[in-house]
């Protein structure tokens, strides 16, 4: 008896496009066994360091100020100012650089704003300047 031709009953019940697809596919998959194959990685590729030679970018005046800090300190040089004018406290300075320390979240302008209150009070109970070579009593 000759063997017969064309697609299986299997395969030929899922029309002609798909079964031939899937007869195909399991032909590949049974006769032949996959093996991996490690691909070599790819090699790096370096790019070639820079020269000296290009023309550098000059820099600027104010590039190494930190305006940041300057504006806090403007803000509280004019908030003491206006706290000695209008409200005339003893402390006005060293008030201000803590109120300014506060209200923006910085804290070096409340430590000096801190030590220097603390430096008033302290020559304000001794008569001294800042509390050096007085005593209390």
């Amino acid at each position: 008896m000759a063997k017969r031709k064309g697609l299986p009953k299997k395969y030929a019940k899922m029309g002609f496009k798909r079964g031939w697809a899937a007869y195909k596919k399991s032909k590949r998959t049974t006769t032949r066994r996959k093996t991996t194959t490690r691909r070599a990685a790819p090699k790096r590729r370096y790019t070639m360091a820079r020269r000296r030679s290009y023309r550098r970018r000059a820099r600027s005046a104010i590039g190494g100020i930190n305006t940041n800090a300057m504006m806090k300190g403007v803000i509280a040089g004019a908030g003491a100012t206006l706290i000695k004018k209008y409200i005339n406290v003893p402390y006005a300075d060293d008030l201000a650089v803590l109120g300014v320390g506060i209200f923006m979240k910085d804290k070096t302008l409340q430590t000096i704003g801190a030590v220097g209150l603390g430096s008033d009070l302290v020559s304000g109970f001794t008569g001294g300047n800042g509390g050096t070579g007085g005593y209390i009593g």
